[in-house]
C-alpha cells in the first residue's frame, strides 16, 4: 500500500494491484492528518476510566485470630503489619466491636518501634469503638513484618463478635513520604460460656457440707 497526496491535507490510501500497479482503493479509507485512530480513542477512554492501579503494601491484622475465650476472662491481641516490602512511615487505625460482648480495657502501642508518634487512640466501651490509634517512626526503619500495638480485652457475655478494623483519617498509612494502600483483615473474638462446675465435684461439697452439719448439730 502507498499513499497518493492529495491537495487538501488529507491521506488517500490505494491498494496494490495485480502487477504491483496501484488502484483506488474500493473502501474510499480517507483519515485526516493526525487524527488519532478509533483504536487508540477507545483505549485511552478505557485507561482514563480505569486510571491507576493501586499498589498493594501489606496486611495489618489482630493476632491471634479468631480467639476463643471464656466469658470473664482477661486477654489481649496484638495488631500487626505482615507482608510490607517497602518502608513504612507510620499511620493510624480504628476498630469496631460489640460493646455487649466484649470491653476494652487499655491499648499500647509498641514505643520501640514506632518512636516518634505513639498515639493509644480513645477507648469508648458504650458504644463499642477504640478510636485513632496513631503510631509513626523517626529512627528506626519498620518494613516487613512489625508490631503496633497491644489491645486488652475483657469478655463479658457469650458471643462472637468482629473487631472490625479501619483506617485512620487523621494519620493515613504512608511510605517514604507518599500514602500506601494497606490491606485491613479484620479479628473476630469467640467467647464461650464458663463452664458449670462438674457433677462429682458438686457431690462431694454437699457431702462434706452435711458431714459439718451433722458434727455441728452432734456437738
Amino acid at each position: 500500500m502507498r499513499k497518493l497526496i492529495t491537495r487538501n491535507p488529507v491521506v488517500q490510501y490505494a491498494v496494490s494491484g495485480p502487477g504491483g500497479q496501484p488502484q483506488a482503493d474500493p473502501a474510499g479509507n480517507r483519515r485526516p492528518r493526525g487524527v488519532p485512530s478509533a483504536l487508540a480513542v477507545g483505549l485511552t477512554f478505557v485507561f482514563a476510566l480505569l486510571g491507576p492501579v493501586p499498589v498493594q503494601a501489606g496486611s495489618v491484622l489482630f493476632q491471634p485470630t479468631p480467639a476463643s475465650v471464656q466469658a470473664g476472662d482477661l486477654f489481649s491481641l496484638d495488631l500487626v503489619g505482615q507482608g510490607f516490602s517497602e518502608i513504612v512511615d507510620g499511620g493510624g487505625l480504628s476498630f469496631s466491636f460489640d460493646a455487649a460482648l466484649l470491653q476494652v480495657t487499655g491499648v499500647t502501642v509498641d514505643t520501640t518501634t514506632w518512636d516518634f508518634l505513639a498515639d493509644n487512640g480513645t477507648i469508648d466501651n458504650a458504644t463499642g469503638l477504640v478510636s485513632e490509634i496513631q503510631f509513626n517512626a523517626f529512627l528506626t526503619t519498620v518494613t516487613n513484618d512489625f508490631p503496633i500495638a497491644t489491645v486488652d480485652f475483657e469478655a463479658l457475655a457469650p458471643g462472637v463478635t468482629t473487631l472490625g478494623l479501619s483506617a485512620s483519617t487523621l494519620n493515613p498509612f504512608a511510605g517514604n513520604g507518599e500514602a500506601i494502600t494497606v490491606s485491613l483483615v479484620d479479628g473476630s473474638v469467640d467467647i464461650a460460656a464458663t463452664p458449670a462446675p462438674a457433677v462429682p465435684l458438686l457431690l462431694l461439697t454437699g457431702l462434706a457440707s452435711a458431714a459439718h452439719l451433722r458434727r455441728r448439730t452432734a456437738a
